[in-house]
């Protein structure tokens, strides 16, 4: 009963019943009606498969290719790779895969049009997805900057792969194909990348997956499983499938509508920020300015930073402000890489009086941050009390010998 591979092996029920939703899909895609006995029959054999399937197993005899989980752990050393190589396009790729929770068929066709800058985070909402090809519940999803790493921070790489992809993007929007490039293809590119570098790190990998399970959908997997389980204070559950554009079932799709603030925090969490930590919390490094173009050493940074995509893609600019900041905050850590394209890092000047102009505290131009559980609060004020008593602790040590001296020396004295 059970389906087989030209090896001889037993597929997963699980492929089987992928099979299942694709007929599904196409008959409803093409306004056709199954069989009414299609339903009882295609439930049938697949129960079938499931028992088949463990027998197999445990024979040795079943094919089972589903992607691992790649845990954050794993995600930061292939950024980490990634830069080592210089390979912008694989980092940012997959900064953006990871933080997204999304497939790479959904990265592949992301265009500028998909992203808007709000409070402290871009938010990012794709054109479609796999389960709702009519974009009626697809989800906005928030993303936050990292001021402490800058390869996890996703404001950095964006403006670093724009500064570097832009003259690609000449007359085309997408962020990742080139103009007139066959949808797919980058995510082929990135795929084959990856597996790349991957190759040349099979023993690292290995400590942390099977490379015969590793694929890049594992970072979807990842950042669901970090976002569930990174914490005993996660992310609700319907705030992880709506960003992973899950479905929790026709009724609780239905009836449960979910709030921005619930996908904040979740942002915040998966941009590898600890929701224990005293900087939870923090704000994007941004310029503390309300026109930020009015000032002349930012304009110029703009302006050689990115150049002619300004003026194509004149909406743009504002999320390109907010990326600069990040840039010229970790500007040290960049000018530690080969990014030597990036005009920006060439002009020490600019350097030196940029960051004198960037805040991460609260500014008249960002009042507070997003998606800031209540307890977060109280963590600070903890940890500020906690390091208040560590001065007194310190103070304390040197009390006994000063009151031994004073004492002495007034018995001497007197």
């Amino acid at each position: 009963m059970c389906i087989r591979d030209r090896d001889g092996n037993y597929r997963s029920a699980d492929d089987v019943r992928k099979f299942r939703d694709a007929i599904m899909w196409g008959a409803k895609t093409a306004k056709q009606r199954l069989p009414s006995d299609f339903y009882e029959l295609i439930e049938r054999f697949h129960k079938g498969c499931e028992r088949e399937h463990t027998n197999a197993r445990k024979k040795g005899e079943a094919m089972d290719t589903a992607a691992d989980p790649i845990l954050i752990a794993l995600h930061e050393k292939l950024l980490q790779w990634a830069l080592d190589e210089n390979n912008v396009f694989v980092w940012h790729w997959t900064q953006q895969q990871w933080n997204l929770m999304a497939r790479s068929a959904n990265i592949d066709p992301l265009k500028l049009h998909n992203f808007r800058l709000r409070i402290d985070s871009i938010i990012v909402k794709f054109d479609e997805s796999k389960c709702d090809k009519q974009a009626q519940r697809l989800a906005l999803k928030n993303v936050y900057a990292h001021p402490f790493d800058f390869r996890l921070c996703y404001f950095t790489g964006l403006g670093i792969h724009i500064a570097l992809w832009k003259d690609k993007m000449k007359g085309s929007e997408s962020l990742f194909l080139s103009k007139n490039a066959k949808e797919g293809s980058a995510s082929k590119a990135y795929v084959e990348q990856l597996q790349s570098i991957v190759d040349r790190h099979k023993d690292e990998i290995q400590t942390h997956i099977s490379l015969t399970r590793f694929n890049p959908y594992g970072l979807r997997k990842g950042a669901a499983t970090h976002a569930a389980s990174g914490t005993t204070m996660a992310p609700s559950v319907p705030a992880i499938a709506r960003r992973g554009e899950w479905s929790l079932s026709g009724v609780l799709d239905c009836y449960w509508h979910f709030g921005n603030e619930g996908d904040q925090y979740l942002g915040r969490v998966l941009t590898g920020l600890d929701p224990t930590g005293s900087n939870f919390d923090c704000l994007p490094p941004h310029f503390n300015l309300d026109n930020p173009m009015g000032n002349p050493s930012v304009e110029r940074a703009m302006k050689i930073t990115h150049g002619e995509f300004l003026d194509e893609h004149p909406d743009f600019t504002r999320i390109l402000f907010g990326c600069l900041a990040p840039m010229m905050h970790h500007k040290d850590s960049l000018t530690a890489h080969d990014f030597n394209n990036i005009a920006i890092l060439q002009e020490p000047i600019l350097l030196d009086k940029l960051p004198q102009l960037i805040t991460t505290k609260p500014s008249a131009v960002i009042a507070g941050p997003t998606g800031i559980p209540p307890r977060v609060e109280t963590n600070g004020n903890l940890f500020s009390i906690i390091a208040d008593l560590r001065v007194v602790l310190e103070l304390q040590k040197s009390v006994e010998s000063t009151v031994v001296e004073a004492v002495t020396k007034t018995l001497e004295d007197w």
